[in-house]
C-alpha cells in the first residue's frame, strides 16, 4: 500500500509538471478567473453596508412614514408570492436567494418549501410564513437586489463606464485578451454568453449610463420606474406588494451599479484590473481594492464623511434630478463617475514605467512620469511630485499631498508606479462616502417627498402646491375601503411651477371605513427624466368623520383607465364622470377644476350637472 500511495503521489507531480509546461500562462490565467465574478464592491459586505448607510441617510423612512398615516416604514415587511411572478422573473430570483449571505439581512422567510406541514415539529416551521410566500422587510428587499445584480454574471458587464467618454452607451477594454472574455462569457451563460460564442466578443458591452435606459432588462430602472407607479396605483393589496418588492429589488439592483461607479476600475472601464494577482498563490486574482475593504471594513465600519458642527449636512434636495446626471454630473456636483475616473487611478489604467533622469526636480520628475493622458483632473496633477526624490521608493503626491500612487524601481531600472495599501485605504475614504452619498439622492429622487397639501373634508377641495417638483404632474384621487381595494376617482392635470386649487376632488361626506389617498405622478426632468409616482394619505379630523350611506351597499367596478386631457399640452383635464361605490358621481367643470390659489379661502360653486 505504501508503494501505491508514493506511485500516485509521483504521477500527480507529473501531471502538474507537465501541465505547467504545455499549458500557456493566458490560459492558465482565464481558467483560473472563470468562476470569479468582476464585483467591484463585494455585494456581501461592503454593498449591503453602503446600502442601508444610504437607507438612513435618505429620506425614504421619514417620508414613508409620514405619507402613509404611520403605517409604513422600511423596515414594514412586504410579502410577494411566487405564483404571481413569470418564470424569469422567478428563476432570477431564486438564483439570488442562492447567493444572498444569511447575516446581510437579505435573506426572507418563506418561499416554496419553507413549510413542512401540519404535522411536522414547531422547529421546522420556524421560516414557514403562509404556503410558499416570500416575506421581507423593505431594506431586506433592497439588499437583495443588490444580490440580484449578480446573477447571473454577465450582468456585471453593464456596471463599466467608457474610458474614453463616460456618456457613452457602451464600453470595451481593448487590453484583455478577447479569447479569455469569451471563455469568461460561456461559462457565466446568458443572452451575452451565447452572442459571444457566435462571434468574437471584443471585450465591450452595454454601459451604465446606456443601461439606465434599457427598457429590455426587468431589473433596470424603465422597470422599476413602473413597478413603483403600480405600488400605488393598483387595486388590491396583494398587487400593490408585488409591485413594491419588485421594484425595491430594481431598485437595490440600481444601487449595486451605482455603487460600482464609485470604484476607479468600473469608471475608467478597466475590467483588466479586476484579473490583478491578489497574493503569490496562481490563480488568486481579483480587485485588490475591494479584497482591502472587505477584509478591513467588514459590514459594520463603513468611512464617513467628517460632519463639520455646526454646519447643517442634511441635503434638502437629491444631488441631481435625472440618474444619468447622479453618474455624469450636475451644475456644481461632478458625478460620481466622472470624480472616480478623474481623480483616481485603477490597477491597469496607471502611466506606464519610465526611466527618470534624477537630476530633475521631484515635480518635473513627477510631470515626466505621469506623461500626457493620465486621464486625472487638472486639480490632482498641478504641482504633483515624486516624494522622496531621487530615491528608489516612494509615493507620488498630488499637489495637496494626498498620495495618488506608490512608486519603485524595476529590474531596468525604470520607476513604476503602482498602488498599495496607503493608496488603497486613501481611495476608500473618499470613494466609499460618495457611493453612499449618490445611492442616498437615488433613493430621494426616486421617493420625492409629496408636495404641501391641505385636503378641506368638508368641502372636496384639495390645495396642492406645486411650485417645486414634478414636470407634467398628473393627480389621481382614490379612495380604499377596508379590505385594501383601491378606486381611483378621477385623474387630473395639473400646472407645474403653481399653486393648484382643485375643487369637487371627491364626494363629501367621505363613507365610514373609506380612506382618501392621493398619487402624484409626474417627470423629475424635462429630458432623461423618471416618471415617478408619489402617494399621500391625509388624515380627516375626527368631525369629517360619517356613518355609513346607503349608497355603499353595492360596490361597482372601478372605471376603466382613459387618458388624461390636456396632459400633453399642460392645460388641466379630468376623466369622465363615473360612480364607483357611493364616492362621487359628478367630476367639476373645466374652469372650476383648478383654480388659481386664493390669497384668501373663499366657498367655490359647485358644477351643474351638465358639467359646465
Amino acid at each position: 500500500m505504501i508503494v501505491r500511495a508514493r506511485v500516485r503521489r509521483r504521477f500527480h507531480r507529473y501531471v502538474r509538471r507537465s501541465l505547467g509546461r504545455y499549458l500557456s500562462a493566458s490560459v492558465l490565467i482565464g481558467t483560473a478567473l472563470l468562476g470569479r465574478p468582476a464585483s467591484a464592491w463585494d455585494p456581501s459586505t461592503t454593498h449591503v453596508a453602503m446600502t442601508q448607510r444610504a437607507v438612513l441617510q435618505s429620506q425614504l423612512h421619514v417620508r414613508w412614514m409620514d405619507q402613509s398615516g404611520l403605517t409604513r416604514g422600511v423596515f414594514s415587511a412586504i410579502r410577494l408570492h411566487p405564483d404571481d411572478l413569470d418564470p424569469q422573473l422567478r428563476r432570477m430570483l431564486t438564483v439570488a436567494l442562492r447567493r444572498v449571505h444569511e447575516a446581510s439581512g437579505a435573506a426572507p422567510l418563506g418561499g416554496p418549501g419553507a413549510c413542512p406541514g401540519a404535522s411536522a415539529p414547531p422547529s421546522t416551521q420556524a421560516r414557514c410564513v403562509d404556503g410558499d410566500v416570500w416575506e421581507l422587510d423593505a431594506l431586506g428587499w433592497l439588499k437583495l437586489g443588490v444580490a440580484l445584480e449578480t446573477a447571473p454574471r454577465t450582468r456585471l458587464l453593464h456596471h463599466f463606464a467608457s474610458a474614453t467618454d463616460p456618456a457613452a452607451a457602451t464600453w470595451a477594454d481593448p487590453e484583455l485578451p478577447a479569447a479569455v472574455l469569451r471563455a469568461k462569457a460561456r461559462r457565466a451563460e446568458g443572452a451575452l454568453a451565447r452572442a459571444a460564442n457566435r462571434s468574437a466578443f471584443s471585450g465591450g458591452a452595454t454601459s451604465a449610463v446606456g443601461w439606465l435606459s434599457d427598457a429590455e432588462d426587468p431589473w433596470a430602472p424603465p422597470a422599476t420606474v413602473d413597478h413603483l407607479r403600480q405600488a400605488s396605483l393598483a387595486p388590491d393589496a396583494r398587487t400593490r406588494d408585488r409591485e413594491l418588492a419588485l421594484g425595491l429589488l430594481g431598485l437595490g439592483a440600481l444601487l449595486h451599479v451605482v455603487q460600482d461607479q464609485s470604484v476607479p476600475a468600473h469608471a475608467r472601464g478597466d475590467l483588466t484590473a479586476f484579473f490583478a494577482p491578489l497574493s503569490p498563490t496562481r490563480g488568486d486574482r481579483g480587485l485588490p481594492l475591494q479584497e482591502y475593504a472587505r477584509a478591513l471594513y467588514g459590514r459594520v465600519t463603513l468611512p464617513g464623511t467628517l460632519s463639520l458642527s455646526p454646519r447643517d449636512t442634511q441635503r434638502s434636495a437629491p444631488l441631481a434630478p435625472t440618474l444619468h446626471q447622479h453618474l455624469l454630473g450636475y451644475g456644481e456636483y461632478q458625478g460620481l463617475t466622472r470624480f472616480a475616473a478623474t481623480n483616481f487611478w485603477s490597477e491597469s489604467s496607471l502611466p506606464a514605467p519610465k526611466a527618470l533622469d534624477t537630476s530633475l526636480s521631484a515635480t518635473d520628475a513627477a510631470a515626466a512620469l505621469i506623461g500626457e493622458g493620465a486621464g486625472l483632473a487638472e486639480a490632482e496633477l498641478d504641482g504633483a511630485e515624486l516624494s522622496p526624490w531621487p530615491a528608489p521608493q516612494g509615493y507620488l503626491r498630488s499637489g495637496t499631498g494626498r498620495g495618488l500612487a506608490a512608486f519603485d524601481t524595476d529590474e531596468e531600472g525604470r520607476i513604476r508606479l503602482f498602488l498599495d495599501r496607503r493608496v488603497y485605504r486613501d481611495q476608500a475614504a473618499h470613494l466609499i462616502p460618495a457611493g453612499i452619498e449618490a445611492s442616498a439622492s437615488v433613493l430621494d429622487l426616486l421617493f420625492p417627498a409629496f408636495p404641501d397639501t391641505t385636503v378641506d373634508f368638508e368641502a372636496g377641495i384639495i390645495d396642492i402646491d406645486l411650485r417645486e417638483g414634478l414636470h407634467a404632474p398628473v393627480l389621481t384621487v382614490l379612495v380604499e375601503d377596508e379590505t385594501g381595494l383601491r378606486t381611483p376617482l378621477q385623474r387630473i392635470a395639473l400646472r407645474a411651477g403653481e399653486r393648484n386649487h382643485i375643487v369637487d376632488a371627491f364626494q363629501t361626506p367621505l363613507p365610514e371605513n373609506r380612506r382618501l389617498l392621493l398619487s402624484l405622478e409626474g417627470a423629475t426632468a424635462p429630458e432623461h427624466g423618471l416618471s415617478l409616482a408619489t402617494s399621500f394619505e391625509p388624515v380627516p379630523p375626527a368631525a369629517a368623520m360619517t356613518v355609513p350611506t346607503a349608497a355603499t351597499a353595492e360596490p361597482a367596478a372601478a372605471p376603466a383607465e382613459s387618458n388624461v386631457p390636456g396632459a400633453s399640452s399642460g392645460a388641466p383635464g379630468t376623466l369622465p364622470s363615473t360612480t364607483t361605490d357611493g364616492v362621487g358621481t359628478q367630476g367639476p367643470s373645466q374652469g372650476e377644476l383648478i383654480a388659481p390659489f386664493p390669497a384668501k379661502r373663499t366657498a367655490a360653486p359647485k358644477a351643474d350637472a351638465a358639467g359646465n
